[in-house]
């Protein structure tokens, strides 16, 4: 083979091997920003859905008192500020809640306030069901059964 072909052939293997390793890495880059991103977004997604919890129970239990007003102006302001990072279902029934908390006390039909507690009483295990983890650690069945 002639010299001048091969070392241009070589000089054309090496860029191009050259750029493969840059392409790669730029995706390999691209991949661990977004997983970076995913991390961040489940951590403050974890802390909102603990948050609307928090004042959910508060609601709930201020349900026949007049302070039940007050507390459910508290969570429509930080849903205000905070509803993108909920799951769209737990999200929609924490809104429902507390615009409806504050009349239940105040409703004389018997049937409307069951359906209107039954929406307030739906946030928690929406709220839970929207941020179900695994455990931490499985339990080894070794251990469990001593086998």
């Amino acid at each position: 083979m002639d010299p001048v072909l091969a070392g241009l052939l070589g000089a054309l293997i090496g860029a191009g091997v050259a750029l493969a390793g840059s392409l790669l890495q730029a995706r390999t880059a691209r991949l661990q920003r977004r997983d970076q991103y995913r991390l961040a977004a489940l951590d403050r997604r974890l802390q909102a859905h603990q948050e609307a919890f928090t004042l959910w129970t508060r609601v709930l239990w201020s349900i026949s008192e007049a302070s039940v007003s007050e507390r459910a102006g508290d969570a429509q302001e930080w849903w205000i500020q905070n509803c993108l990072y909920l799951d769209p279902a737990a999200s929609e029934a924490f809104r429902k809640a507390f615009l409806t908390a504050p009349s239940i006390r105040h409703t004389d039909d018997l049937h409307l306030r069951k359906l209107e507690m039954a929406d307030v009483m739906r946030v928690g295990d929406l709220l839970l069901t929207a941020v179900s983890l695994p455990p931490i650690a499985e339990p080894s069945r070794k251990i469990a059964t001593g086998a």
